[in-house]
This record gives structure tokens, sequence and C-alpha cells, in this order.
């Protein structure tokens, strides 16, 4: 029996995954609650385990990609000090953004200031569109250097009408991958 109908659930499902400490939901005498998906303990971890292991068989760059897209890029914190507002940035998250800007570095703007390609990076899998003013701030360079770099970035990695992006390329070969596994429902022929 398969739980995902598609790779995008499969992939929510997985990089969202919150899950009680293992030991706490053996030794918890109430059931702990699941994600919809009827799983929850051990049974949501292992299932969110297994899909992440399927997607970092597809290489470095594709897992990155991934993550970027799927993995919350702020996690709650509970310290109660101002210094992180309740939020902390996903180590994870912020550790694929690095395999990103190489990519792109390399096959889209060759030649181009790193700490700038850093910046645009995360602005475009942050879900939130700073100004190009904000970003160039941040990175030290001129608002058109941003500008400019901005546009080729996004149809490095989202595509354009003529060529696939990157992350449809990581989408594609990451369902391919769940779909040969069986973590996903077939699609009728």
């Amino acid at each position: 029996m398969t739980l995902f109908e598609n790779t995008e659930q499969a992939l929510i499902f997985a990089y969202n995954y919150t899950g009680q400490n293992c030991v706490t939901a053996r030794l918890s005498p109430e059931p702990l609650p699941t994600t919809g998906k009827g799983l929850g303990g051990l049974n949501g971890a292992a299932q969110a385990g297994m899909i992440r292991r399927e997607v970092s068989s597809a290489g470095k760059l594709i897992e990155s990609l991934i993550t970027a897209k799927y993995a919350p890029m702020w996690l709650p914190c509970s310290c109660g000090h101002a210094c992180c507002s309740g939020k902390i940035e996903n180590r994870e998250w912020s550790e694929a953004i690095p395999y990103i800007v190489l990519d792109v570095c390399k096959n889209a703007l060759r030649g181009a200031d790193r700490g700038a390609v850093v910046w645009c990076v995360k602005a475009y899998y942050s879900g939130i569109r700073p100004s190009a003013t904000l970003v160039a701030s941040n990175a030290g360079v001129h608002v058109s250097t941003i500008t400019r770099q901005m546009k080729d970035i996004k149809a490095y990695l989202r595509g354009t009408r003529g060529k696939e992006g990157m992350d449809a390329v990581a989408y594609r070969t990451v369902d391919r991958i769940l779909t040969d596994k069986g973590i996903l429902t077939s699609s009728p022929a």
C-alpha cells in the first residue's frame, strides 16, 4: 500500500515531519498525533527517513535543490531570548544553499560574485520576495547587479519556455526514484 499520491505529497511530508522523539513515542501511554497520513511516532519517522534516503540517492545537487524547496527555512526556537525571535534558521536548509550556489556559479553565472549569488539563491528559495535593494545591500553590490543576477538565477532554476529549470530536473529525478521504489501510487496508464 502506498501512502502518497504524488511526489509533492511525499516530499512535503518528509521534509516537514516533526514527529516526537522516538523514545518518547515508545514510552508514551497516549497515542501520538499523526500527520493525516496515519503516520505518527516511529512509523512517521521511518516513512520520512525512507523518502529522504531515496532523495539523497539522486546526488548532492538534486538533494540540495529538493531540500531548499521543501524543507522549512526556519524552525521554532523555544529559548525565550529576543535574539532569535522564536525561530532559528534550519541548518539542513542553509547547508543545501552552497551546493546550489556552486552549480549556479558554474552553469548560469560564470564569474559572478559568489557572495551576491548566495543572497540571490536564498531570496529565491525563502518564499519571501525581498526588494532588490535589500538583497544588494546585504550582498554589498549594486542593485542592477542583483536585478540582472536574479533574472538569470530564476531562469536557470525555474526554467524558461525553451528550457527546463533545475528545480524541474530535480523533481522529475526524485519522482522517478520514488515511483520506482513503490513509495508513490502508480499513475493509471
